[in-house]
């Protein structure tokens, strides 16, 4: 479990993190605020999402289209009243919105054209037939306070026709079409209707002792064309649609829905949305005694918590679990948090931000690791990070081994890297990694390596000596450096080394 306090800034558009840096949870999520200026101006009711666009409705019934940084596109002045609802068309050309005045209007986004439909009672919830673009009947359904689903149709010489599908049961405050199903709810349950053969297939009871319907609204969301996630005040259920089996099915509808997951949970639901394997929901808690912001939590479809993120959404100590809308941009797994004074996107967090929480915690070994699998760019900054770590901690031994992997044929880095060796008394660790070659760094390096040598280990100073190309330093600088170690000493066990070395850097200079 992981709970985060995101301290969202003020600052349009900015992302922001976990305020507390020294979390060993990885963040699944980052968080950003969008720059919607509608927010300052008015309050937003109700938001879908498009793979090309945004449409927002506020409480002053304007609908909004947006780009996915919040910017205003184009305006339409729709209702009179608060937006309850709105719907995309799959090709997002259409958008439809409803109201409280019974009004369900449609604007085509390129064009000038605009469809008004008067129902008379308000119309909570509305819902495009998937192949609304195709088809000159352009259906639609909607419902509302009338508790009738109504499905419209448009005839060959453009008048509408209205077919009550359902009634009888209350309001319908929402409404899903995916395929040949349309998913509703109303103050009983939720129901699904299978447009191919005109029945409706299934009924799924609201949980006993639930709190008034209007005050949780219910939320479905599609997540293929025979899953349907429902949640509903502090109830999660999956309901599957499958082909009835079996010989004796006369008067039966050909299809059935089974419930294949169902629990309770301890908030409030405000919205509900797939996410690979696992659920994502808008968790909303109620207690008055201390109110809390929203969390975006992901789940498994058993409820088990693997996410718990609180977000400081502006001005949440008013608001209620209706004032808020989760909506999913599935293209991009974005989750998009609506609220009457605040719009956020939750993102997945990526390789960037993976890279940036591991350096953040000085793991620089994985984050090695990590950005050469992923051929990330950063790999010779991480390189030196995590090369620089070792040298702070006493592992030039360690670090040394990474060198020539990460500083590769700069001269200059070889160069600065050498210093910072020297600086932390590491010397010895990096003389064995020093490239004579592609890339030859400057003498200077080679002559203060012959120096430490001579100082401390005269048996690999020799060797040195013997191995190395004279022409990587200056041997008349290595002799004085000999000549002055060796001065007033006679031959002995300790010294042979320096002065066969010494033996063999005069012909060298001859």
């Amino acid at each position: 479990r992981r709970v985060r306090d995101l301290c969202m800034k003020t600052n349009a558009s900015q992302e922001v993190g976990d305020d507390s840096s020294s979390s060993e949870e990885e963040p699944r999520f980052k968080y950003q605020r969008l720059d919607a200026q509608v927010i300052k101006e008015d309050s937003p009711s109700c938001l879908a999402v498009d793979s090309k666009f945004m449409a927002l409705g506020t409480h002053q019934g304007a609908l909004y289209i947006l780009d996915f940084q919040g910017h205003e596109i184009k305006k339409f002045k729709a209702h009179n009243f608060p937006v309850n609802d709105i719907v995309i068309d799959s090709t997002g050309e259409y958008i439809g919105s409803c109201c409280d005045e019974g009004k369900v209007v449609i604007n085509a986004i390129y064009t000038d054209e605009k469809t008004e439909m008067q129902y008379h009672r308000p119309v909570k919830a509305v819902a495009f037939d998937p192949e609304f673009h195709k088809k000159n009947s352009r259906q639609i359904v909607s419902g509302g306070l009338a508790g009738q689903l109504i499905l419209t149709t448009k005839s060959w010489f453009g008048s509408k026709k209205d077919r009550v599908l359902h009634a009888g049961e209350g309001p319908i405050r929402a409404i899903k079409w995916r395929g040949r199903f349309i998913a509703w709810a109303n103050d009983i349950g939720v129901k699904i209707y299978d447009c191919q053969t005109e029945q409706r297939i299934t009924y799924i009871n609201r949980p006993k002792g639930s709190p008034r319907a209007d005050l949780y609204l219910c939320h479905l969301y599609w997540e293929n064309d025979a899953t349907l996630l429902i949640g509903w005040a502090d109830c999660v259920k999956i309901a599957c649609i499958k082909e009835r089996k079996g010989d004796n099915l006369s008067g039966l509808p050909s299809t059935c829905a089974d419930i294949v997951a169902l629990f309770q949970t301890d908030y409030f639901i405000a919205g509900i949305a797939p996410y690979g394997e696992y659920l994502v929901v808008l968790a909303y808690i109620e207690d008055e005694a201390l109110k809390e912001p929203p969390e975006l939590r992901m789940i498994t479809r058993s409820n088990e918590e693997l996410v718990l993120d609180s977000i400081s959404v502006v001005g949440f100590q008013k608001n209620k679990a209706n004032d808020y809308c989760l909506q999913f941009l599935q293209q991009e797994n974005f989750f998009y948090v609506v609220a009457p004074k605040d719009f956020i996107v939750a993102k997945p967090c990526d390789v960037d931000d993976h890279l940036e929480w591991l350096r953040n915690r000085k793991k620089f070994e994985e984050a090695l690791l990590v950005a050469e699998a992923n051929k990330h760019p950063s790999q010779g900054t991480i390189g030196q990070e995590f090369i620089l770590h070792l040298l702070s901690i006493g592992e030039g031994e360690k670090a040394s081994k990474y060198l020539s992997k990460i500083l590769k044929n700069d001269a200059q880095l070889w160069e600065d890297f050498f210093y910072k060796f020297m600086d932390q008394k590491q010397l010895g660790a990096i003389i064995d990694y020093i490239p004579k070659s592609n890339p030859r760094l400057s003498k200077r390096i080679y002559e203060i390596i012959m120096n430490y040598l001579m100082n401390g280990n005269p048996d690999k100073f020799l060797v040195t000596v013997e191995q190395w190309p004279s022409e990587l330093y200056d041997i008349e600088i290595v002799i004085n450096g000999l000549l002055g170690l060796l001065k007033d000493d006679k031959p002995n066990a300790k010294h042979n080394s320096l002065w066969i070395a010494l033996a063999v850097l005069y012909p060298l200079k001859a």
